[in-house]
C-alpha cells in the first residue's frame, strides 16, 4: 500500500512538471505574437534615413511589459520623450530587420525594411506643346509626371505619360516632375513643379477670301479687319496682297483670324480661293486716246444738224479679255448751246455716232462724258470714275452761206488757180511775176468781200 502510494506521488510530480513546461511554452508562444510590427507602426523617412517605432506594451503572465526594439544592422538609436524609438544614420542600398523583445524575449514578428537610393529632384519641367486644351513637356529620362489643377488636386496621377490632353482652355495647372522609383534600386525623387496656363480657345473660321483685283504677277482680295491671308499656310498678311508672281499660273488664297501665339490657340484655316493670275499685262485705258470727228459734209451752219463721231479707249483683242482690263467709253454730251444727248453709249462699242443742231454761229463746244469700266473676268463693270472732255467746231451763222460760197470762190482763184498756171509757166521769173500780179488781185477782192 506504501509503495502504490509513493509511485502515485511520483507519477503526480511528473505531470506537474510536465504540465509546468507546457504552461512556459504556451507563454513562450502566447508572447512571440503580442505585438506586430507594420508600416504603420514602423515609419521610414527615406530622405532623413530614420526609421521611428511607436512605443508599445505586452501583457505577460498578467503583468504589462515594455517592449524594446532593436535594429540588425547597428543604427543609432535614441529612445524618444514620446515613447518612440529612432533609428537613425542608416546607409542607404542596406535591408534593416526590426524586432521587439520583453527582456531576452521577442514579443514581435521581425519587420525588414529595405533603405534605397535616392535622386535630387530633375529641373523644371519644360513645356514643348501648348494648345487650348493640351499640355505636354518634354520627356526626361527616368522620369514621371502628374498634373493637378490649381487647387492642388490631382488630375493626372503620376505615370510615363507627359501629354495632358482634354483640358480646359485659359486655365492654369500644376505640372511636375520627377524621378521614378526603381525597383529594389531608387526611391522616387523629390518633385519640381511650375504652373502652366492654356492658351485661350481659336477664334471660328475666317470668311473665304473674295478676289478683290489681280494682274500677270499680283492678287489682291478683300482685307477684313482681324483676318490674315496666306498663299501657303505659312507666310501671313493683314493685307490680302501678293506680289512676284508667276503668270497664267493657279494660286490659292487661304483666310484666318490673327491670333497671339503666345496666349491664344492657332485660328482654323478657311477654305482655299483659286485664282489664277493673268496671262499678260492688262490693258489701262487712257482719255488721251479719246477721239473726236465730224462726219457731216460740207459747210456747218447754224439750224442744220452737225453729226459727229466720238470714240473712245477699249482693249484692241476683245476676243482676250483679262481681268483687270479697263476702257473709256462715250455715254453721253452737252453743247455750249444747249443740245444734249444720253445714252449714246452702245454696250460693246468703242465708238459712237449722233448729231446735234447748234442755234448760232462761232466756238460750238462739246462736252462729251467718257465712262470707265473694268472687266471682272466675265462683264465690263462700271468704276464709278467719270471723265470729260471738250471737242471744239466751227459753225457759221445761218445767213453767211453766200459770203462763204463768194471767199471759196475767191480763194480758187487767189490760190488754187495761179499755182497751176505758175506750174504751166517754167520758168522762176515769170512764176514770181504771175505770182506778184496774182497778189494784187486778191488783195483787191479781198477787200471788195468785207
Amino acid at each position: 500500500m506504501k509503495k502504490a502510494t509513493l509511485i502515485s506521488k511520483r507519477m503526480l510530480s511528473v505531470l506537474l512538471a510536465a504540465m509546468m513546461m507546457l504552461s512556459c511554452f504556451a507563454v513562450a508562444a502566447s508572447a512571440a505574437e503580442l505585438y506586430k510590427l507594420d508600416d504603420s507602426n514602423c515609419v521610414l523617412d527615406k530622405e532623413k534615413k530614420w526609421i521611428i517605432v511607436t512605443g508599445a506594451t505586452v501583457s505577460i503572465g498578467g503583468e504589462d511589459k515594455e517592449v524594446s526594439f532593436f535594429i540588425t544592422p547597428e543604427a543609432v538609436k535614441d529612445e524618444l520623450k514620446t515613447g518612440e524609438t529612432k533609428f537613425s544614420e542608416l546607409q542607404t542600398g542596406k535591408t534593416y530587420t526590426i524586432v521587439g523583445k520583453v527582456g531576452d524575449e521577442i514579443v514581435t514578428n521581425a519587420k525588414t525594411i529595405q533603405l534605397l537610393n535616392s535622386k535630387p529632384a530633375p529641373a523644371e519641367p519644360i513645356p514643348e506643346k501648348l494648345t487650348a486644351t493640351e499640355i505636354t513637356v518634354k520627356a526626361v529620362s527616368g522620369c514621371e509626371y502628374q498634373l493637378e489643377n490649381q487647387d492642388g488636386t490631382v488630375k493626372q496621377a503620376w505615370s510615363a505619360t507627359r501629354a495632358f490632353t482634354g483640358l480646359t482652355p485659359d486655365t492654369r495647372y500644376k505640372v511636375s516632375i520627377r524621378y521614378a522609383e526603381v525597383a529594389n534600386t531608387y526611391y522616387a525623387s523629390p518633385a519640381s513643379t511650375i504652373t502652366v496656363k492654356t492658351l485661350k480657345a481659336a477664334a471660328g473660321t475666317a470668311p473665304v477670301p473674295e478676289l478683290k483685283d489681280k494682274t500677270n504677277t499680283t492678287i489682291a482680295v478683300k482685307a477684313v479687319s482681324g483676318v490674315e491671308y496666306s498663299l501657303d499656310k505659312t507666310t501671313w498678311n493683314t493685307t490680302g496682297e501678293f506680289t512676284g508672281l508667276k503668270p497664267a499660273t493657279p494660286y490659292e488664297v487661304y483666310a484666318r483670324y490673327v491670333f497671339n501665339k503666345d496666349e491664344q490657340a492657332e485660328s482654323p484655316i478657311s477654305a482655299p480661293t483659286k485664282i489664277t493670275t493673268n496671262a499678260k499685262e492688262r490693258y489701262e485705258a487712257s482719255m488721251d486716246k479719246t477721239a473726236f470727228a465730224v462726219t457731216t459734209k460740207g459747210d456747218l451752219y447754224a439750224g442744220n444738224d452737225v453729226k459727229f463721231k466720238v470714240t473712245g479707249d477699249v482693249p484692241k483683242d476683245l476676243g482676250a479679255l483679262q481681268y483687270g482690263d479697263t476702257r473709256y467709253i462715250p455715254v453721253s454730251f452737252t453743247t455750249s448751246q444747249g443740245g444734249s444727248a444720253t445714252g449714246i453709249n452702245p454696250s460693246s462699242a468703242a465708238s459712237v455716232e449722233t448729231t446735234t443742231k447748234p442755234s448760232e454761229g462761232g466756238d460750238l463746244i462739246i462736252t462729251v462724258t467718257f465712262r470707265q469700266d473694268r472687266y471682272n473676268g466675265s462683264t465690263w463693270v462700271s468704276t464709278g470714275e467719270n471723265q470729260k472732255k471738250d471737242f471744239s467746231v466751227s459753225i457759221h451763222g445761218a445767213n453767211d452761206r453766200g459770203r462763204v460760197t463768194f471767199t471759196k470762190i475767191i480763194n480758187f482763184f487767189t490760190n488754187g488757180l495761179p499755182k497751176a498756171i505758175a506750174n504751166v509757166l517754167g520758168s522762176d521769173a515769170m512764176k514770181n511775176a504771175f505770182n506778184t500780179m496774182m497778189k494784187l488781185v486778191k488783195n483787191l477782192l479781198g477787200a471788195l468781200t468785207k
